[in-house]
Formats: C-alpha cells, sequence, structure tokens
C-alpha cells in the first residue's frame, strides 16, 4: 500500500515539476520528498505500518501549501524560463561595502561559534565516562536533554548563531562564490553534533547546501539548474548515508559484529521511515484525542524558552509501534504537530499560509530581491526534512530563518538597484 500511495505522490511531483516549467519550488520540494520517502519506504520497508487515512491527511496538506504557493508565485508562472528573466538577480548592482559587510558579520559568527564550541567541548569533558577523558561522551545526548548539564548562555548563543552563519555563509557563496571563512560556522555545527553524537544538524546543513547550490546555478544564468541539482541528489543521499552511520556508531558503539550490522539497520530505516509509520499509527489511534495547543508542539523550543511549557526530549515522550519486528519511534513527520496544535482544518491552513509565503519568498528571490535568499533555504530544508520531522521545532532553526533575513536587508539600504525590472 505504501508503494501505491508513494507513486501517487510521484505522479503529482512530475506534474508539478512540468506546470512549473522545471522551477524546483519548495512546495514541489516538500511532495517530492515524501513520494521518496514512501516509494523507498514501499520497496525496502513494507512491513512498516501505513494507514491510508494519513495518506490523505498527507496529500490534504501537501495540497494546501501548492495551493497557497501557487497564488504566492503571482505573475512569475507567466514569465517563461527561456526568457532568462527570472535570473535578473545577476543584474543586481551590490556594491564593495555590501560584500566586505556581508563578509565581516559571516567572520564573526563563525569565530564566536566556534569559541563557543571549544568552551562547550571543555565543559563537557568533566563528564567523560571512559577510562581516558574523551570529548565524545557515551549518553551525554540524554544528559543534555534532560538539563544534566547546565549551558552558559555564551554557549547557548554560540550554538544557535551557528545555523544562521550557515545560512549567511550560503548566501555569500550565491553572490561571490566560495572563499574559505565560510566553512566556519559549518564546522561549529558539525562539532555540535558530533559532540552529542547527533546527525540533524549536518543532514540540515547538507540540505540547505542542496538548496544553495540551485539557487547560485540560478544566479548564474545556468538553464539547466535544476537537471544539474538533479545529478548531485545520489551524492546527497551517500554522504547523508555516512552520516547517519557514523553517528549511530559514535551513539551506540559496538564491535562490527552481525547484530551491530543489524542494530544499526533497523535504526537507519526507523531513522528514515518512523516519522511516516508513526503518524500514521497516531491518525488512527490518537488523533481523536488532540487538543488545540496553538503552537506549542510546532514551535516547541520557543514555548520553552518563554517559560510557557517545557519541551520533552525528541519533542514528544510517545512512542508509536512501527512495525512488526517491535520498533517504535516518536518522531511523527512535520504534520502531527500542527494537527496538535491547530486541528486538521487549522493545519491545512497553516500549510496553506506557509504555501503562500514561501511563493513570495520563491517569486521574489528570482526577481532579484536578494535579502529572501536565506529564508528561502530554511524554507527549502523544511520542506526537504517534513516527511522526518519539523525543523521549526528548533530556535536555531527560527533564529537561521530571520536573522539573515533583517541583516541582509538593513545591508540592502541604497543597494541592489535593478537593471531589469519584471
Amino acid at each position: 500500500m505504501m508503494l501505491i500511495f508513494g507513486a501517487i505522490l510521484l505522479i503529482i511531483t512530475c506534474t508539478l515539476y512540468i506546470s512549473y516549467e522545471k522551477r524546483l519550488t519548495p512546495g514541489l520540494c516538500l511532495v517530492g520528498s515524501w513520494s521518496f520517502v514512501c516509494v523507498t519506504q514501499g520497496i525496502f520497508a513494507a512491513d512498516m505500518y501505513f494507514s491510508w487515512f494519513g495518506g490523505v491527511i498527507v496529500l490534504v496538506f501537501c495540497s494546501a501549501f501548492i495551493v497557497g504557493e501557487y497564488f504566492g508565485l503571482s505573475g512569475l508562472q507567466h514569465v517563461r524560463i527561456n526568457t532568462l528573466a527570472e535570473l535578473s538577480a545577476r543584474d543586481l548592482i551590490l556594491s564593495q561595502k555590501f560584500r566586505k559587510n556581508l563578509l565581516i558579520v559571516v567572520l564573526i559568527v563563525g569565530l564566536y561559534s566556534l569559541v563557543a564550541m571549544v568552551d562547550y567541548y571543555q565543559l563537557l569533558k568533566g563528564y567523560s565516562t571512559g577510562e581516558e577523558e574523551s570529548i565524545i561522551i557515551s549518553g551525554v545526548r540524554e544528559v543534555l536533554a534532560g538539563d544534566g548539564i547546565p549551558l552558559p548562555m555564551f554557549i547557548k548563543v554560540g550554538i544557535t548563531m551557528a545555523y544562521a552563519g550557515v545560512i549567511l555563509a550560503l548566501v555569500y557563496w550565491i553572490l561571490f562564490g566560495w572563499r574559505w571563512f565560510l566553512i566556519l560556522p559549518i564546522i561549529s555545527v558539525v562539532l555540535f553534533g558530533f559532540s552529542q553524537s547527533g546527525r540533524a544538524g549536518t543532514i540540515i546543513i547538507l540540505l540547505q547546501s542542496f538548496s544553495a547550490m540551485y539557487f547560485r546555478d540560478l544566479y548564474n544564468g545556468k538553464r539547466n539548474a535544476a537537471q544539474r541539482l538533479g545529478y548531485r541528489t545520489m551524492a546527497l543521499l551517500a554522504v547523508a548515508f555516512l552520516i547517519f552511520v557514523g553517528g549511530q556508531i559514535l551513539r551506540e558503539g559496538g564491535e562490527g559484529k552481525v547484530e551491530d550490522v543489524f542494530r544499526i539497520f533497523l535504526h537507519l530505516r526507523g531513522y528514515m521511515f518512523g516519522g511516516v509509520s508513526a503518524f500514521s499509527h497516531y491518525v488512527d489511534y490518537w488523533m481523536v484525542d488532540a487538543q488545540v495547543s496553538w503552537g506549542r508542539y510546532t514551535f516547541s523550543s520557543l514555548y520553552q524558552a518563554l517559560g510557557l511549557y517545557a519541551q520533552e526530549t525528541g519533542i514528544y515522550d510517545q512512542y508509536a509501534p512501527i512495525s512488526q519486528l517491535g520498533e517504535v519511534s516518536n518522531i511523527y513527520t512535520a504534520f502531527r504537530s500542527l494537527i496538535d496544535d491547530f486541528h486538521l482544518i487549522g493545519g491545512a491552513i497553516f500549510c496553506l499560509l506557509f504555501g503562500y509565503g514561501s511563493g513570495r519568498l520563491f517569486s521574489r528571490s528570482l526577481h532579484g530581491d536578494v535579502q529572501y535568499f536565506g529564508p528561502l533555504i530554511g524554507v527549502y530544508s523544511w520542506a526537504f526534512f517534513a516527511p522526518m520531522a519539523s525543523l521549526t521545532y528548533f530556535n536555531s532553526f527560527l533564529v537561521a530563518m530571520f536573522f539573515p533575513w533583517l541583516y541582509i536587508l538593513y545591508l540592502l539600504q541604497g543597494e541592489g538597484k535593478r537593471i531589469v525590472k519584471l
């Protein structure tokens, strides 16, 4: 059944790709990521739980996002890609002052986050559990989640700003090309994930870089930007696989025995497909008890920071059975939180509005408004990650959406006079 559902989503993806004249909009990527996960699950993990009712809800939410995006795209659908008019970002006149100020902030954020990571690692050394003092600490993830390691504000800000630094670095790369200092905030995020034996942060960077490649190709006038991105997909998947396996080995350890390999395989399929199956179980058995919580789950870290609600480890403390092998999961895709916060109708309206905003970001970015490059990269990463979880759970994602936008908007005062207007 999952394979059939995935095939339906794949047909929708192909239809959108053709109707959008090969433009990779966030809505297309949202449906495309869902179709990839569902088709792959139908082939390699067909025994995992699936509900057609849950599938219908996924279709409704994705459709609402696409409808909103269609209206958000405004007049863009009337501009043919072969006119190259939508590549008018190349016609922006950006001064050396703009470039210098953007460079300075990337350097400041990158260096600050690296120093914060050094302090963070020094703090973690005191919690080493091995015979040798080690930076990679077994169980540090659980200790952090339980507030067993109080983090100074200097470190918290550094961790949060590192993600915004990654977005700023990618925007600089799109506009001016690669420079060595752009790697600084990326190193900080990777080190943070490494210390927790985690994978999500590094995979998110991959997704954001993947999105930035598309816009860099557009910015440089590549007619086949979508196809070029498709060629890089296999490399992205291979790197993501290595990151997952490496992170799982760090988290659990093991001696390379058959049972260790099998355990890692179960975690791999649970990580990739567990969200879809857990969401199906939630829809069939738990959704009826959902009560409107007005953003408590969709923006869980923000609510915790504001002192409104305590955040559970992994957002949800409920573990849903996802297969007959006894596998369970507490990740429920990006859509469970929308239902818990706003019910079905409210969740669909949220997707409609989110889709509209994404469409506007996409349209304005292709018309040369470079201040929207950063938020749009964030939207793409949310869309790619949606079959697993919602990135809006994390304050670092929210900061990375808004800080680069506001800062570049500030830099653009008196800049960016277009030669071509659409």
